[in-house]
Parts: C-alpha cells; structure tokens; sequence
C-alpha cells in the first residue's frame, strides 16, 4: 500500500511568481494547480482547483487580484506503507 503526501517546498510566493504545479491557499484552505499555460485571448495563467477542476480564483474576482493572492508550492511524496 502506498501513502501519498502533499509537501510544501520553497517559500509561499505569489501566484504570479509560483512554479507550475500542486499549490496550497492558506486562506481559502483551497488545494490548486497552476498551468504553464496562459489564456489565448486574455493572456491570464492557466489554474484550476483540485479536485474539482474549475477555474481557481481563491476569493477574488480579478485576475490582478488572483495574480497577486500568496500561495504555498506544493509537490506530491509517495512512500510504501
């Protein structure tokens, strides 16, 4: 059997600023992916919540505001238990 843990690396960072992958919002208590993709009309990043895969936006309503909301980086650690 395995575990599977979520890791918080680095230091919390804006969401602008975070890496693409698994993040956490403190806040919000909100788990989401960051893209390395932008929006071709709007050019605004790719992100989604995890698990429901709808449009992340951590309490906002503007993509000014949700680039500058203060996530955690995030990677996934799995061991045999």
């Amino acid at each position: 059997m395995k575990e599977v843990n979520i890791i918080p690396t680095g230091w919390p960072c804006k969401l602008s600023d975070c890496p693409p992958g698994i993040f956490y919002r403190e806040s919000t208590k909100a788990l989401g992916f960051k893209t390395e993709y932008r929006d071709d009309e709007s050019g605004e990043i790719e992100v989604y919540c995890l698990p429901s895969g709808e449009i992340f936006w951590g309490g906002v309503t503007t993509p000014g505001e949700r680039q500058d909301l203060i996530v955690q980086p995030c990677e996934v650690e799995s061991h045999e238990i």
